[in-house]
């Protein structure tokens, strides 16, 4: 009697590319990618995936590994955008990967706080620029608080000054309050002792926080194996 040869196992395209991924997005991207079947489509999301939290890997010699074409890729993204499965507001823009990689934790807020405002007013900012509107020329209190921020199944515990201080676009010292869900800078006035700046809502801030983080633990602990 013959013996039967046994099928070697297909390769799980969704199990290698989160293998890639740091720990907190592995479940998400295979949750997201649950329904797609090709592996094009598959690979074409895990590239628009890494792009909404930062993740810069080489995706050319990824997809070479994995045998897929440029041709068959730019034909899997098309695909994968006509059925919406990539919302674009979902990407951040790299400003924010930026400040995560080269500034302090307790810096990140104050910096996404300016560059939202700077981008409602249409001007760009630089990370070099936001340095300057964080060297406050008066004593700071090192009292702290944790402000712990959620984003779906991601939990992330921020520690940031209770009273946190930065020059805002008007060129004046100012506060950052957090109260009834918003974030509101605040004008440091002896004379008013408050004058209202500009508010950013909470959700906001805890959506881009929660990215950054991620971005940067990728970042600092990634250890990339090839196939």
């Amino acid at each position: 009697m013959k013996e039967l040869r046994k099928k070697p196992h297909a390769f799980d395209i969704k199990k290698y590319l989160s293998s890639l991924l740091p720990q907190k997005l592995k479940e998400e991207f295979l949750s997201r990618v649950n329904n797609i079947k090709e592996k094009a489509e598959i690979f074409a999301y895990f590239i628009v995936f890494c792009r909404e939290y930062g993740l810069i890997l080489d995706f050319d010699k990824i997809r070479e590994q994995l045998g897929i074409s440029k041709i068959t890729l730019r034909k899997a993204r098309k695909k994968i955008l006509m059925r919406q499965l990539v919302k674009p507001w979902e990407r951040l823009d790299s400003i924010f990967f930026e400040v995560a990689d080269k500034l302090e934790r307790k810096d990140w807020l104050a910096a996404v706080l300016l560059f939202i405002e700077y981008q409602r007013r249409g001007n760009r900012i630089s990370i070099k620029e936001i340095k300057k509107h964080l060297e406050v020329k008066f004593p700071i209190s090192n009292n702290y608080s944790i402000f712990r921020l959620r984003n779906g199944k991601n939990c992330l515990v921020v520690p940031y000054p209770a009273f946190s201080y930065l020059v805002c676009p008007h060129g004046l010292p100012s506060k950052i309050d957090y109260r009834s869900g918003k974030f509101t800078v605040r004008h440091l006035n002896r004379e008013k002792k408050f004058d209202y700046c500009f508010v950013v809502s909470r959700k906001k801030i805890d959506r881009i926080l929660s990215k950054m983080e991620l971005h940067y633990e990728a970042v600092k602990n990634s250890t990339q194996n090839a196939i």
